[in-house]
């Protein structure tokens, strides 16, 4: 138990040459220090292997350093809820996907972020999942669906229990995945029809 712990402690993780960056901002850095300690935790383990290349955690590090901690982090919790039981079939018959050469699928951080005009998926994304549902991607809105109900009510209870600070991390990891549902609403998943 020793040697793995000190295994995990002394790894490098991916997001650890993002943090060594000096041309990385502080707040920046504060965002992509929690995922070098999940990385190194994770990365130590194949049972914790993502499906994704890169990984969920080494792409939100990778949004947050091209696009700033707000937006970095809601198109990374976008891909979060976007790796479930159900993305190798969206990726390989919805999305036209492609795969890195171990495999895993292929989804990387956008250079800039092309949107489309808002439609009707803006107004049923109110409710949490509706939107990737419409977008004919119901595995990914159940999933929001669960977590952004199980953030927002474990924020609640922890609120009504006393614990503000776990209240407010609960609230805002929220927040932000309801967020990337109106992302995920608006993104072009194509090359097609941009809109900058």
């Amino acid at each position: 138990m020793i040697l793995f712990l000190s295994n995990i402690a002394l790894s490098q993780s991916v997001a650890d040459t993002l943090l060594s960056k000096k041309d990385i901002s502080i707040t920046k850095k504060l965002f992509i220090a929690p995922i070098s300690l999940w990385q190194k935790l994770s990365y130590s383990t194949s049972a914790l292997n993502c499906q994704f290349e890169p990984s969920c955690s080494q792409f939100m590090a990778l949004s947050i350093s091209k696009h700033g901690a707000f937006a970095g982090s809601i198109i990374g919790a976008d891909r979060i809820i976007r790796c479930n039981p159900f993305a190798h079939y969206y990726h390989t018959k919805l999305d036209s996907g492609h795969f890195h050469i171990d495999g895993r699928l292929l989804d990387t951080v956008p250079d800039k972020i092309y949107l489309h005009k808002p439609d009707i998926n803006i107004a049923m994304t109110i409710v949490p999942g509706l939107g990737r549902l419409n977008n004919k991607h119901p595995g990914d809105g159940l999933y929001s669906l669960l977590l952004e109900s199980t953030l927002a009510f474990s924020s609640y209870s922890l609120h009504r229990k006393g614990h503000q600070v776990g209240a407010i991390i609960f609230g805002t990891a929220a927040i932000v995945f309801w967020l990337s549902d109106f992302y995920d609403s608006l993104r072009i998943k194509s090359g097609k029809n941009k809109v900058k």
